[in-house]
């Protein structure tokens, strides 16, 4: 009897030690909550305090440290960290554009990586100059398209092409270049993102983010800018809060006038840019951008030009006549060709009748259904045939050599393209040259 005893003893002062431990936590753990609950009440903000809460739509520079810019729009449409995206993004924002004197995209793709601006790259065509290259800088139209190519589009992006033209994350014309003077930064979003923006090159987009309205704001700048060329550059900036907290205006001006060492070249461009941020709730935002772009310029060719003019002079300077068909001396007014595309063609037996006045005719060269004259086609001599080929050559001609052709004019090319060419001579218009059509 004596065991119960000892073994009962025992677990009552266990219990009882136990329980006093317990209350001893409990009070020590009330002891340390109260400071904490007081230390929390008197943190916490007051109910009349406001919070601000940013918008996940919109991307402020309060996060950009230097060049470096925290946030985008691009790849979500979201405010999103940019570490936080898979895409090839690069971000230039307004202190990067006015560290480097960057006024275009093609000043900011001097420096980005996997880009090419005007200045470093030439688009390679095989419809203008016959050089295999389009001279954009100087301005033009590729071939028979009625898309003209500018200074704005000579660049590349990762090897591939020009890429598309954003503002504000919306598809823009490219033929009207972005400026600095009314932009907050620069998203370059490389390689193809179909997905993201919708129909793009796959080059990849240059996306502008213009500046807007800032509510509770005013500040303003001024800038000048002129270089050894006599050019000259100034842009005027304003930010005006008009209703606290309910209504803001934006805008900005400038007036660009470049000049080059080929004179008279220049490149005059004048722009003028508002905004208007209208919060007429506390949920709701409006805001509102316009611009007016003018742009006159005579920019100068960055390719060497090449003289058709003395080989035209010194031929006589032949001119085509397209309702005889005949090709004539300006000079000493004789006739020395004559173009005629299909032997169907009603001019067909008068090309025939003037082979036949030709110096050295021999009647016995022509072939039997008198579609050749000494082995060479009489026919399409020169429609059809590449641009800028002589007239009368159907089977080549060697520089150096006399032709075989007895159709051949020196100093005459034919440009197989819808548009009448004029031609000039010591500054008058000598005549319209204009390609046979319509079979004859």
């Amino acid at each position: 009897m004596t065991l119960p005893k000892q073994t009962l003893r025992p677990c009552r002062r266990h219990l009882r030690v136990s329980l006093l431990a317990l209350l001893a936590t409990s009070s020590g753990l009330a002891q340390q909550a109260q400071p904490a609950a007081s230390a929390a009440a008197a943190s916490a903000p007051n109910a009349d305090d406001d919070v601000v809460v940013l918008s996940p739509f919109e991307v402020t520079a309060t996060n950009d440290k230097g060049y470096y810019a925290a946030n985008t729009l691009a790849g979500s449409r979201m405010s999103t960290n940019l570490a936080d995206l898979a895409a090839s993004i690069s971000i230039i924002n307004k202190q990067q554009l006015e560290d480097t004197a960057s006024v275009d995209l093609n000043d900011i793709f001097r420096y980005e990586v996997n880009t090419e601006g005007a200045l470093t790259y030439t688009p390679g065509t095989q419809s203008m100059r016959n050089d295999g290259v389009l001279d954009v800088n100087a301005g033009g139209t590729q071939g028979s398209s009625v898309a003209s190519y500018t200074v704005a589009g000579a660049n590349r992006v990762r090897g591939l092409g020009s890429p598309s033209a954003a503002v504000n994350y919306y598809p823009s014309i490219g033929a009207v270049p972005f400026d600095a003077y009314n932009t907050q930064s620069v998203e370059i979003s490389r390689g193809p993102n179909s997905m993201l923006f919708g129909l793009g090159s796959p080059a990849g987009i240059a996306n502008q983010s213009t500046a807007s309205a800032q509510l509770n704001r005013t500040n303003g700048s001024v800038a000048f800018r002129t270089d050894q060329y006599g050019s000259f550059r100034s842009n005027i900036s304003f930010n005006q809060g008009l209703i606290e907290d309910k209504l803001a205006i934006y805008g900005a001006a400038l007036y660009d006038e470049r000049e080059f060492d080929r004179k008279p070249s220049y490149d005059r461009t004048k722009r003028i840019y508002g905004a208007i941020t209208f919060k007429p709730f506390k949920t709701t935002t409006i805001k509102v951008n316009v611009e007016r772009y003018n742009n006159d310029n005579r920019r100068p060719n960055s390719l060497t030009p090449r003289d058709f003019v003395t080989e035209w002079n010194l031929a006589g300077q032949p001119y085509y006549d397209p309702v005889t068909h005949k090709i004539s001396s300006l000079a000493t007014g004789k006739d020395l060709s004559m173009v005629v595309n299909n032997a169907s063609s009603p001019f067909a037996g008068d090309l025939r009748n003037f082979i036949a006045t030709l110096p050295g005719y021999d009647a016995s060269k022509w072939n039997a259904a008198k579609t050749q004259y000494n082995g060479k086609n009489i026919f399409n001599t020169g429609l059809g045939m590449p641009a800028g080929t002589a007239v009368g050559v159907t089977n080549g001609y060697v520089a150096g050599k006399t032709p075989s052709d007895i159709l051949f004019v020196p100093g005459l090319g034919v440009a197989n393209q819808g548009r009448s060419i004029m031609q000039i001579a010591d500054g008058q218009r000598v005549n319209w040259l204009q390609p046979t059509y319509q079979n004859k």
